[in-house]
């Protein structure tokens, strides 16, 4: 692990989580093979890498006056550019920085542009996130914590940090952030490395002077790497010599660099990566997608303004649900039961497009845009849906405005776990639960769920089909293009790659329909699209570096096929086994 790759969110700064990979490797033959060591199996490295078309050798940050250190430093550079047949262009930051727009729009140097911004913001962070702790604390003790000297100091310091400092520096790192992406680093092409030295290479002796605890500062060869939120490698390259007054003997220092490479040429995320990049949280990944299903409740604990995220995919969760169940109803209200697997069908085709296309068009969005165009750009495609369901969908009313809608009550909340509400809530949402199962069994006139109908084994059992079912989907859905993200693939190759699984899934539902309209006849095409189901998953099981596009496309639209038919199937079941009152 390098001790400095700390990664730096712009949005959010928290340069004290150390968590970025490393590799330590002796020479560049060697690298393959630490990583083999590293990670114990040989299929879990790619045999061939992407090669960089650039070097570039900043020559702000090495030690001029290290003469030893310099001539190792550079013949490392020079032997790597010769290896990877790249060329090798010394630059100055600070001279590239000036000569840009942004240097002269501040018309400041970029170390005077930069100033404290590195240690303002992790201060800041650092002490904030002790409040909690401080509070409880004094609550309990009346008396400040006890904290070593550099954690005082740190305090110390931070109390000097204002919020509106804080939030400035975040905004020049950020800057520093995409003006080292864009001009250094050229992140429209991925194809610039950048050499840079693990400090001055010196003797440390004990009776040396301790220096106080100081600042940090982003112009530093060591914030290089989490400026830019890139991995790095370090290599110790070689060696420099010094006469030794402790042991009186000639002693031997070891002299190391890092390169660091574009975010974008080893990370590669989906649609689904960058957002929770930009909200600092990978970890809630999942709830991107659970706050859409579950949208009455569920919403993603990611940082920065996520209220207006969460509430945004909560009220898509709530809209998006009901489409799906009103077209579904009005499917069934309108259709006569043989005829509805092939209308069944048609809905599907349109979700399966809707899915495949998105997958992809989402990726090239992503890439070519934003990810937040992923999102706006669905606003046309409903507001034409919503007129043309005004135009053309006429359905008899049955009940007055009065009806059922209105004795339904709304809401829902989410907590973390080790929260203390967690052991009101789970208890209270239990008895209210029971409490619901009785109204509605007992009192309700118009019932939400009309609880006979689980007395139905039919119906018992297409609801668990659709449980489990939809389960296995979107777990498919949301981690296997993060997984095939971690394999290198772009956002545009995923979606591609997951077009298969649409079309798959339009063809099953309605070559599933139309062949049940002919025969009347579904338990076999139920029993052959679990099959495919539990074959295709088990096929993913066994994704890798190496497993060619073929096999995953083949997996996905094996599903794809077993998901389709089992929608139409298990839906024509449960509607042909509940009388038409419900």
């Amino acid at each position: 692990m390098s001790y400095h790759s700390q990664p730096l969110e712009a949005d959010d700064v928290r340069p004290f989580l150390f968590d970025t990979q490393c590799v330590f490797a002796r020479d560049l033959d060697r690298l393959r093979e630490v990583l083999e060591v590293c990670f114990g199996d040989v299929d879990l490295v790619p045999q061939k890498l992407p090669l960089p078309k650039k070097l570039v050798f900043p020559l702000d940050f090495f030690p001029v006056d290290n003469v030893t250190q310099m001539q190792q430093v550079r013949a490392f550079a020079e032997d790597f550019s010769a290896k990877l047949k790249v060329p090798l262009e010394d630059i100055s930051l600070a001279s590239e920085w000036l000569k840009s727009g942004r240097g002269q729009e501040s018309g400041r140097s970029l170390e005077s542009y930069l100033g404290d911004a590195a240690t303002e913001t992790f201060l800041y962070d650092f002490y904030h996130s002790f409040d909690g702790f401080r509070h409880e604390y004094r609550k309990r003790f009346g008396k400040e914590p006890y904290a070593n000297e550099y954690t005082r100091w740190r305090w110390n310091t931070a109390r000097t940090v204002t919020k509106e400092q804080n939030e400035q520096a975040v905004q020049r790192l950020k800057v520093y952030r995409k003006w080292l992406l864009g001009s250094v680093f050229e992140s429209d092409t991925h194809d610039t490395y950048m050499i840079l030295p693990i400090s001055n290479v010196e003797p440390n002796y004990k009776d040396r002077k301790i220096e106080p605890p100081g600042k940090q500062y982003a112009y530093d060869s060591l914030y290089i790497s989490p400026t830019i939120q890139a991995p790095e490698i370090v290599v110790p390259i070689g060696e420099c010599t010094y006469d030794s007054r402790v042991s009186q003997r000639e002693e031997k220092l070891p002299i190391a660099v890092s390169v660091v490479g574009n975010p974008d040429s080893t990370i590669v995320a989906t649609l689904s990566a960058p957002i929770s990049n930009s909200f600092a949280s990978l970890k809630t990944l999942s709830w991107l997608g659970t706050s859409f299903l579950v949208a009455n409740a569920a919403t993603q604990p990611i940082t920065h303004h996520e209220w207006v995220f969460i509430l945004g995919r909560t009220i898509a969760g709530a809209g998006g649900g009901a489409m799906v169940a009103i077209s579904t109803f009005v499917g069934s209200d309108l259709v006569p039961l043989r005829k509805r697997g092939v209308v069944q069908g048609i809905n599907n085709i349109a979700m399966g497009a809707g899915a495949g296309l998105g997958g992809f068009l989402g990726g090239w969005l992503n890439e070519a845009l934003d990810w937040r165009w992923a999102f706006l750009i669905q606003i046309p495609f409903i507001l034409l849906g919503t007129i043309l369901v005004g135009l053309y969908v006429r359905i008899p009313v049955k009940e007055s405005d009065t009806s059922a809608w209105r004795r339904i009550d709304h809401g829902g909340n989410l907590v973390q776990w080790n929260h203390p509400l967690v052991l009101t809530t789970l208890p209270l949402g239990a008895s209210l639960l029971a409490f619901f199962v009785w109204i509605e069994g007992r009192t309700a006139k118009a019932p939400i769920i009309p609880l006979k109908l689980l007395l139905n084994r039919t119906v018992a059992s297409a609801c668990t089909t659709y449980f489990f079912t939809y389960m296995a989907s979107f777990g498919i859905m949301y981690y296997v293009p993060i997984y095939l993200q971690l394999l290198g693939l772009s956002p545009m190759s995923t979606g591609l790659r997951f077009i298969p699984q649409s079309a798959g899934t339009a063809l099953g539902a309605l070559g599933t329909g139309i062949i049940i309209r002919s025969t009347g006849k579904y338990v076999l095409i139920n029993t052959l699209a679990h099959t495919l189901l539990v074959a295709s998953s088990a096929m993913l099981l066994f994704l890798g570096w190496n497993t060619p596009p073929a096999y995953v496309f083949v997996a996905l639209a094996m599903y794809g096929l077993g998901f389709g038919a089992i929608l139409v199937t298990t839906l024509i079941v449960l509607i042909s086994s509940v009388n038409h009152v419900f």
